[in-house]
């Protein structure tokens, strides 16, 4: 519906240079975080593995970071199909994308922001999990 929006109001993007620095900062640091999550899982799988409680089926806290891990990767395929979008423009010089593109960079965009939020909301799950009995 949104790109579909964009595209019949004829609206244009523009900025490209700074969508492009942002989601550049903003894939580096997800890839930042599926590292740290990475570590992070394999200490909880050291801490499982030595409990009589819980396996690795059962952790809650292996799930939520399995969950994060995808959300992570998940959002920075998106980061990158939208930077290599707008490194394409900013390599032809271009000042405005036209109403098409901007569609689908609206869509990409908005998809992002909402994945971000999902990985807020997976932290502060695994947060909640660990300071919480």
């Amino acid at each position: 519906l949104l790109p579909a929006t964009v595209a019949l109001t004829q609206w244009r993007i523009g900025g490209i240079g700074d969508l492009l620095t942002a989601l550049s900062l903003m894939s580096g640091l997800l890839f930042n975080l599926l590292v740290l999550s990475f570590d992070v899982a394999l200490r909880a799988a050291a801490q499982v593995r030595s409990s009589q409680v819980e396996s690795m089926d059962t952790s809650v806290k292996i799930r939520l970071i399995r969950q994060l891990q995808a959300n992570a990767t998940y959002g920075l395929v998106i980061a990158l199909t939208a930077t290599v979008v707008l490194a394409v423009g900013a390599s032809l010089d271009l000042k405005v994308f036209n109403p098409w593109v901007t569609g689908v960079l609206t869509y990409l965009l908005a998809h992002f922001i909402l994945v971000l939020m999902v990985i807020l909301k997976r932290i502060r799950s695994i947060f909640r999990n660990e300071f919480l009995p």
